[in-house]
C-alpha cells in the first residue's frame, strides 16, 4: 500500500495532520540530520582542518570542536541565503507588497480570511539548506504569521508545506557502509530558477569560502567580509579572528574609510531601517501586529505604540549618526542599549501625556497593551540584524536536538510506522485538549512534538484549529527556562493522566520515573497500572529511547542565582521521587519473580542523555536568549514599563505576565542577550542532558537512561 497516496487530499480531511504528512516530515528530518553530519565531517570546510587545533580565548583557553565550527558557519550562511531567496524569489513570485497600517486597520482580526492559498510549485523549491531554514522559521508560528503579514505574503502563509512535492524530491538509497542515505533533488528546473532569481549557486559549498558583502553606510564601499577567518596563533594552533562575520565579536573595518562593522551596530541599523519605514511608509514595526494574549491580528486602535514612537523622527535623527558616521562611537559599543535609552525617554513622555488626561479620556486597556508592545518591539532586535522578526540561524540550531532524537528513534524504518504516527496524532489532539482554553503551559513528549511540528507546517490550518480548540493561536515557544519546562511537564502529565486514564510518559529514564512518582496519586487505575507493568517487562530494553519522553529541544538553561537555586531544588525533588519509584519497581519485580530493572546512578543525566553538541560560544551573532532574573540587560522591560501609570492606571498583575502560548517571560524573568553562542546540547554544561559548554541555547531533548550522544549510560 502506498502510504503517500493521499498527500494531496488528506490535508483537507484531517483535523490536524495526516500520518503520511508526518512520515514525509520524518524523511525531511532524517535528510537534514545527514546533511549536518556531512558538513561536520568535511575536513577543510571553511578552512577548518582536523589536524589543526582550534582554540577560543576568553578567561581560559578552550578547544573548539571542528565539526561544530563548520556547522555553525553553514547554518548562518544558510540563513543569509534564505533571506536572499525570500526577497529576490518569494516576494516577486507572489507579487507581495508590505502591509500598511491602514490595511491592517481595515482587515483587523479577519486578515486571514482574505488570503488565497498559493503553494510553491516543484520547479520553485529551494535548495536543502534554504529549505532547512524555512522549516525552522515555520516552527515559530507567531513570528512566521507576523512576518508574512508585514511582507504581504498571506498567500504563502495560508499554504501548507508542499508535502507531496517534498516526498518526490526526497530520495533514499541504501549504502552497504553507511546504511540508508537520504538526498534531495527537486529537479533541474528548480535549480535553474533558484540560481536565476537569487544570483546564488544551488550548492552552498560550490564556490569556495563564502563572503558577506558589508556596504559601508558612510562611504558606500562594498566590503567582502569572510564568514570565517582562521588566525594561526602557534604551530598547529589557530583561533577564530574577529574579522569573521559568523563570530559574535565581529569587528570589520571598511577598507576605504575605516568604519567598523559590529553585530550590535548592524542590529541598530536594522532597527532604524524599520523605524524609518514606519515613519515614512507607515509599515508596522515587527512585534506590533498580533494580539499579546491571543496571537491573532490586532487592530492598530487597540494599542498606542505610535504615541510612544511619536517622536520617532527625533529618535531616528539621534541614533542615525551611530551607524552612519565612522567617528561617532557608542559607550562600550552597546548600540542597541542606545536605542533602548531613546525609547525609554519616549516612553516617559508617553506616560506624562497619559497622566495629564482624565481617566475617562484614556483607553486603559490600550495603554496596558502598549506597555508590553514596547518590550516586544525591542526584543526583535536584541540578537537579530535580519529583516525577520527573529534570528533564523538560532531557530535552526534550536531544532538540532529534536532532529537528532528523531534520528535516534528511527521511526522512519519501523514496520509499525503508520500506526506509530496515528497514535502520535491522537495523543497530540489530546495534548491540545489538555491545554484547553485556560492557557496552561503544556510540554509535549517527543511523539506529540513531531505531530505538533507537522501541524505547524500547515500554518492556516494550525491557526484555525487552535483558535477553535484553545480560543487562541497557540505559539510554539522554543526558548523556555529548563526548570519552568520541567515543572510544566509534570503538570501536563498529571492533567493528561487524570483526563484520559493513560500514562502520559512511558519512558523509563530516571527523570520520567520521577515525574510519574510525583504524580503517583493519579496512577491508581488498573488500566494505567497494567500499562506500567508492561513497561517493566524484562524483555523490554531499558536503555531504548521511547517517543513518550519529554521533548526538551526548546529548553534554555536558567541563569542567575535565584534560578540556579530553584533548578537545584527541583532536580533534587525529582531525584528523590525517582529513588522512591525505583524501590517500588524492585519490590514489584521481586513479587513477580523478575530481575530488577537497571538502576540509574548518574544523577547528572537530568532529563536524559545529551542530544547534541554545543555550538562554539562565540559563534552565532543572533544567539538564543537565556531566562535570567537579573534586571537591566537587553530585552528587559524598558525603564518604567512595569510601573504605575498615574492617572492612566497601572500595569496590574497581568500587564507583564507571560504572553499567550508561552511567549515572553514576566518582568521578573526578563530576557537578556547572553552575547554568547547557541548551545544545542545544553548551556555551559548544565542544560538539558548535560551538554557541553558554549553559551545558552536550545537545550538538548531528553533521552533514555542510555540513549543520546554524549550522555553516557546509566
Amino acid at each position: 500500500m502506498d502510504i503517500y497516496k493521499n498527500l494531496a487530499t488528506d490535508s483537507k480531511s484531517s483535523t490536524t495532520v495526516a500520518p503520511d504528512q508526518a512520515i514525509v516530515h520524518l524523511k525531511l528530518l532524517e535528510t537534514l540530520y545527514q546533511l549536518r553530519k556531512a558538513v561536520e565531517q568535511w575536513d577543510g570546510l571553511y578552512g577548518v582542518y582536523n589536524n589543526q587545533r582550534l582554540v577560543q580565548f576568553s578567561d581560559e583557553e578552550t578547544d573548539i570542536d571542528h565539526g561544530q565550527q563548520r556547522w555553525a558557519v553553514f547554518v548562518q550562511v544558510a540563513a543569509e541565503r534564505f533571506q536572499t531567496w525570500w526577497t529576490r524569489a518569494i516576494i516577486p513570485m507572489y507579487n507581495a507588497w508590505p502591509m500598511s497600517l491602514s490595511q491592517l486597520e481595515s482587515t483587523g482580526k479577519n486578515w486571514w480570511t482574505r488570503q488565497v492559498p498559493r503553494q510553491i510549485g516543484k520547479d520553485y523549491l529551494p535548495p536543502l539548506d534554504v529549505l532547512m531554514v524555512w522549516h525552522a522559521y515555520m516552527l515559530n508560528p507567531r513570528t512566521y504569521l507576523e512576518d508574512c503579514m508585514r511582507f504581504g505574503l498571506g498567500s504563502l502563509w495560508t499554504s501548507d508545506m508542499p508535502w507531496g512535492l517534498l516526498n518526490e524530491a526526497l530520495t533514499a538509497q541504501y549504502d552497504n557502509k553507511s546504511g540508508m542515505l537520504y538526498g534531495y533533488d527537486p529537479g533541474n528546473h528548480a535549480k535553474a530558477n533558484f540560481e536565476k532569481s537569487t544570483g546564488l549557486s544551488w550548492d552552498p559549498l560550490s564556490n569556495g569560502p563564502p563572503y558577506k558583502d558589508l556596504v559601508c553606510p558612510a562611504c558606500g564601499t562594498k566590503n567582502p567580509c569572510p564568514w570565517l577567518s582562521i588566525v594561526e596563533v602557534g604551530k598547529g594552533v589557530a583561533t577564530i579572528g574577529t574579522r569573521s562575520y559568523s563570530a559574535n565579536n565581529l569587528i570589520y573595518p571598511c577598507s576605504k574609510c575605516g568604519y567598523n562593522f559590529t553585530h550590535d551596530k548592524l542590529r541598530l541599523r536594522q532597527f532604524l531601517v524599520d523605524l524609518n519605514d514606519n515613519r515614512t511608509r507607515y509599515i508596522p514595526m515587527p512585534g506590533t501586529l498580533l494580539d499579546l494574549e491571543l496571537n491573532i491580528p490586532m487592530d492598530p486602535n487597540d494599542h498606542m505604540i505610535l504615541d510612544v514612537l511619536g517622536k520617532k523622527e527625533l529618535i531616528y535623527n539621534l541614533l542615525s549618526p551611530l551607524v552612519t558616521q565612522p567617528g561617532v562611537l557608542c559607550e562600550k559599543g552597546e548600540y542597541m542599549q542606545a536605542a533602548k535609552h531613546q525609547v525609554e525617554l519616549a516612553f516617559e513622555e508617553f506616560k506624562k501625556d497619559c497622566s495629564k488626561l482624565r481617566r475617562n479620556q484614556v483607553n486603559v486597556k490600550a495603554v496596558k497593551t502598549t506597555i508590553r508592545l514596547v518590550r516586544r518591539v525591542l526584543s526583535c532586535y536584541w540578537t537579530n540584524s535580519s529583516i525577520f522578526g527573529q534570528d533564523l540561524s538560532a531557530c535552526v540550531v534550536r531544532q538540532a536536538s529534536f532532529i537528532e532524537k528523531m534520528h535516534g528513534l528511527d521511526w522512519l524504518h519501523s514496520p509499525a510506522l503508520a500506526n506509530t504516527m496515528r497514535r502520535a496524532i491522537l495523543r497530540y489532539q489530546r495534548f491540545l485538549d489538555v491545554m484547553g482554553r485556560e492557557k496552561h503551559m503544556v510540554v509535549p513528549t517527543l511523539d506529540i512534538d513531531l505531530a505538533w511540528h507537522t501541524h505547524q507546517l500547515s500554518p492556516r490550518r494550525y491557526y484555525v484549529y487552535t483558535i477553535k480548540t484553545n480560543a487562541m493561536f497557540v505559539n510554539h515557544d522554543d526558548k523556555i527556562g529548563e526548570t519552568k519546562l520541567s515543572q510544566a511537564f509534570r503538570s501536563t502529565a498529571r492533567r493528561y493522566e487524570k483526563k484520559y486514564n493513560e500514562p502520559y510518559s512511558e519512558c523509563l529514564c530516571w527523570y520520567c520515573e520521577g515525574v510519574r512518582q510525583s504524580n503517583s496519586s493519579l496512577l491508581t487505575s488498573s488500566r494505567i497500572k497494567k500499562r506500567l507493568e508492561h513497561l517493566t517487562d524484562p524483555l523490554r530494553d531499558y536503555n531504548e529511547l521511547p517517543g513518550a519522553h519529554i521533548s526538551a529541544h526548546n529548553a534554555i538553561s536558567d541563569v542567575g542565582s535565584g534560578k540556579t537555586i530553584l533548578r537545584t531544588s527541583h532536580e533534587r525533588s525529582l531525584w528523590e521521587s525517582y529513588e522512591k519509584a525505583y524501590k517500588q519497581a524492585v519490590k514489584r519485580s521481586n513479587k513477580l519473580r523478575r530481575p530488577p530493572p537497571p538502576r540509574c546512578s548518574n544523577r547528572s543525566l537530568f532529563y536524559g542523555a545529551a542530544a547534541g553538541a554545543t555550538i562554539p560560544a562565540f559563534m552565532l551573532m543572533g544567539a538564543a536568549n537565556c531566562a535570567c532574573d537579573t534586571h537591566g540587560g537587553y530585552g528587559n522591560c524598558v525603564s518604567g514599563a512595569c510601573s504605575t501609570l498615574n492617572a492612566a492606571g497601572s500595569c496590574g498583575s497581568g500587564a507583564c505576565a507571560g504572553m499567550g502560548g508561552g511567549g515572553f517571560s514576566g518582568c521578573a524573568s526578563s530576557f537578556i542577550s547572553c552575547g554568547g553562542g547557541v548551545s544545542i546540547g545544553g548551556c555551559a554544561g548544565a542544560g538539558f542532558g548535560g551538554g557541553g559548554g558554549g553559551g545558552c541555547g536550545g537545550g538538548g531533548g531528553g533521552g533514555g537512561c542510555g540513549g543520546g550522544g554524549g550522555g553516557g549510560s546509566c
